[in-house]
């Protein structure tokens, strides 16, 4: 049992983080008008959530993130060391996440019935820091009412009776992301968009740029060689993140031992920061207008050497929302 010295401790150790939470927009308004009642109405609204969370399995990183789904909301978390982190995972997170929110908004607007577009999600990246104070989920034949019974220990170890996942009992990061988007348009959030915390993508640069790296693992190498590929094992990492006339940009780029260079990601913020200033978070956010991103495909195409990058991926398209949240 923890005590309040074994707490104290926790709290000098404070994990680093990265974390986007996005949101579904109007999802509680059919609910609404059905009085907070499950019914046919509200079926469309059922697999909206149904969506996300595919594609949320299909582009979570095991290895390296964690993620949390409650209702509508849906938290992405990725644990940073600035000396242990691995570069190539943490670069293909970025990429995920933008592909997420991306997808979301694309799948949203095709999936009304009557071809009207549902409001889409909105999402807000950030930094900060969480603790781990107790015990992680808790199962049924831990609790004190069952006992140990041998003949339900099978079936009682593999029931969750207290969902505690350890990543989220004390998340500053995720509390920042999760207010900052319920605060909504009052507080200049507006429509389904992706901000990202400026102080968020500074970090990111100053992580990544200069950054030298050297693998032996073959294996480990081989899965990374086929995730974005390239031979990653001598590599030196590049990041910007500048102001131009119509928008700010923020690049990760790589360099091999043999000096081929590649962009691995490039997103596009508009110029104009929100200002925001609510239960004592005081930050500033950009809305990202575009992405893209280093395409596998086309390096192994010799006809593609000098456009090695998928396409551009516009992420404002969607920003006349239907909801005024």
């Amino acid at each position: 049992m923890f005590t309040i010295d074994d707490i104290s401790e926790s709290l000098k150790m404070p994990i680093k983080c990265f974390c986007i939470w996005t949101d579904l927009l109007g999802f509680g308004a059919p609910y609404e008008k059905a009085k907070w009642k499950i019914n046919s109405d509200s079926i469309e609204n059922a697999f909206r959530l149904y969506t996300v969370n595919e594609f949320l399995s299909s582009t979570t990183l095991s290895l390296c993130e964690k993620t949390f789904s409650l209702n509508d909301g849906v938290c992405r978390l990725f644990d940073f060391n600035s000396k242990k982190t691995n570069p190539f995972y943490f670069s293909l997170w970025l990429i995920r996440i933008m592909q997420f929110h991306y997808f979301i908004n694309s799948m949203e607007k095709k999936s009304h019935p009557e071809h009207k577009g549902f409001p889409g999600a909105r999402s807000v990246f950030t930094s900060g820091e969480r603790v781990s104070l107790f015990q992680d989920n808790r199962f049924k034949n831990e609790t004190k009412f069952l006992g140990n019974s041998v003949k339900l220990k099978s079936e009682n170890e593999k029931q969750i009776v207290n969902y505690t996942p350890s990543e989220f009992q004390l998340n500053l990061a995720f509390s920042k992301a999760y207010f900052m988007e319920g605060s909504g348009s009052k507080f200049g959030l507006n429509g389904s968009k992706i901000f990202f915390e400026v102080p968020a993508i500074i970090e990111l640069r100053d992580y990544f740029n200069n950054l030298k790296v050297k693998y032996s693992d073959i294996e480990f190498v081989g899965i990374l060689k086929d995730a974005f590929g390239f031979d990653i094992n001598y590599s030196t990492f590049f990041s910007s993140f500048k102001t131009y006339k119509n928008a700010k940009i923020f690049k990760i780029d790589i360099k091999q031992q043999n000096q081929n260079r590649y962009t691995l990601l490039e997103i596009y913020f508009l110029n104009k920061q929100v200002k925001f200033s609510n239960r004592g978070i005081e930050t500033e956010l950009l809305v990202a207008s575009k992405y893209r991103y280093i395409h596998k495909d086309r390096i192994v195409d010799s006809r593609r050497k000098n456009d090695v990058m998928s396409p551009w991926f516009s992420l404002i398209e969607y920003n006349e929302t239907k909801t005024s949240r």
